[in-house]
């Protein structure tokens, strides 16, 4: 049963374990979500055709055995710079995701209070209020809760292990899946 007043208020602070998760779980998460198809599907289909395709032309004789060995070196080059790009790109972002988590680590002691029209969350003497309906999705992932928000690509961070039990922190995300749901812009 969810509590009429909502959950918390809770106090934590992230360890460097669930900080460095959570910015694995971001720059994943940003990193692939927009360009998997084109930085990691599509070079290795590119290949792919390429290696039938060269295979059909070298065995039928219409082009000889070193143009074959060619068009393999150059398109096994070529695919392995695509995917160096590719992870370039995902250290970039890992590492961009790993400071700005960093930076909600270094806030210290986060406050945390949820009721039926949202959350504030705060460090110090700052807090913010996030309404429900700027949220996008409620995951949990490796002990950590992650509500991820519409307009900015930095979820916030919520421990599991701050509630009672599991059992708790699964009401928490049924709570919020639910709001999130209801909620309109």
């Amino acid at each position: 049963m969810i509590p009429a007043k909502g959950f918390g208020p809770y106090r934590f602070t992230l360890t460097e374990a669930e900080a460095r998760a959570a910015a694995a779980r971001l720059a994943l998460r940003h990193g692939l979500g927009a360009r998997f198809e084109r930085d990691y599907v599509a070079p290795l289909v590119l290949f792919v055709l390429l290696l039938v395709f060269v295979a059909i032309l070298g065995f039928t004789g219409l082009i000889n055995r070193r143009l074959a060995e060619a068009a393999l070196l150059v398109g096994a080059i070529l695919f392995l710079a695509a995917r160096a790009v590719a992870h370039w790109r995902l250290r970039r972002v890992q590492q961009r995701a790993k400071s700005a988590v960093d930076r909600v680590a270094a806030t210290g002691d986060t406050r945390l209070a949820v009721d039926d029209g949202g959350l504030t969350i705060g460090a110090g003497n700052e807090s913010q209020r996030r309404s429900f309906h700027e949220l996008n999705e409620a995951e949990d992932a490796g002990g950590v809760i992650y509500l991820w928000r519409k307009t900015d690509w930095a979820p916030i961070v919520i421990p599991a292990r701050i509630f009672a039990d599991e059992a708790e922190a699964g009401r928490f995300l049924a709570f919020a899946r639910a709001r999130i749901g209801k909620s309109s812009p």
